[in-house]
């Protein structure tokens, strides 16, 4: 169960057949979906790109995977997040309530013992029968052991597993495969980039209205229609500050717009990349403004989450 801080996905396999292949299980008939939960007044809980699709949810959480053991909020997201989950694959008979089924859930390898304990008490309780947690960066390397990545001389000298995630920075170091794994991890993640592209989209339709642009020449990409008034901007750092809804919406389509320029970064140095619009109370259109320049200016800035560097 890669229970993800940006992507879900499961995996299944036969324990009483090693050579069973393993196979992946279908959220909503995808392979991976977004860690996501909305709440339908009428129409009850949604996960992952059904929770994204849900227009009119009193709630809309993502990314809610993190250390935060003792809020509410978040062991009530992520309860009802792994419970909706296993709900669905009882009902998509993808597992059989009846059998025997033990679930391995990945945890960053920097957590604490003492944090895995609560992290997987949180996750039994009411949730998932027989679960285990086990270090993510650990996973990744039985993985590369199981499908033949590197031959057994090459495990046999020292492996680091490097597993660079949407929340944390992982590492396993493992010198010879009958030592002891030695596990460490930072709060260094990829959803860093798309809270920046969030911010900087309205720093940039800010700058143009104000007339001192400093990333983008705004004018020379956008119609002036399609660029918000100063007066909007403020009225929708409003509206993301009072109802999280929409500023975990917009945050999302910022994340699609990372993915997309990564994945064909050579086609979007000047043109910015088009995931489409967010339509915020039928009265503003978020765009994510993201290419080669915006990017750059992202990548290099000091943040404050990183201890002021880049």
């Amino acid at each position: 169960f890669d229970l993800g801080h940006g992507e879900t996905a499961l995996t299944w396999v036969r324990a009483d057949n090693p050579e069973t292949t393993p196979q992946s299980l279908l959220i909503n008939n995808r392979k991976s979906q977004t860690t996501a939960i909305a709440h339908h007044p009428k129409k009850g809980i949604f996960i992952g790109e059904m929770a994204y699709q849900m227009p009119d949810a009193t709630i809309f959480e993502i990314a809610f995977k993190s250390r935060k053991f003792n809020e509410p909020t978040y062991q009530k997201n992520i309860k009802e997040f792994v419970n909706a989950i296993y709900q669905h694959l009882i009902d998509t008979k993808q597992i059989q309530s009846e059998d025997d089924n033990y679930f391995f859930i990945g945890c960053p390898s920097g957590w604490w013992q003492e944090e895995i304990e609560t992290y997987k008490q949180l996750l039994s309780e009411d949730c998932l029968p027989k679960a285990t947690v086990v270090k993510e960066s650990r996973a990744a390397l039985m993985h590369a052991k199981e499908s033949g990545i590197f031959t057994i001389e090459e495990l046999q000298k020292s492996v680091l597993v490097i597993d660079i995630g949407s929340s944390t920075t992982d590492y396993t170091l493992v010198k010879g495969m009958s030592d002891t794994p030695i596990d460490f991890g930072h709060d260094l993640g990829a959803s860093l980039i798309e809270k920046e592209i969030l911010k900087k989209t309205l720093e940039c339709q800010r700058q143009y209205r104000e007339g001192r642009e400093d990333i983008l020449r705004l004018g020379e990409i956008l119609r002036d229609e399609e660029i918000l008034q100063l007066e909007e901007i403020s009225q929708l750092e409003k509206i993301f500050e009072q109802n999280p809804i929409y500023k975990n919406r917009c945050e999302l389509r910022c994340r699609k717009a990372k993915e997309e320029y990564f994945n064909y970064q050579d086609s979007y140095e000047e043109t910015i990349v088009n995931v489409g619009v967010e339509d915020i109370q039928r009265k503003y259109k978020f765009l994510p403004l993201v290419n080669g320049k915006i990017m750059n200016a992202i990548l290099s800035q000091p943040l404050p989450e990183l201890g002021k560097k880049s």
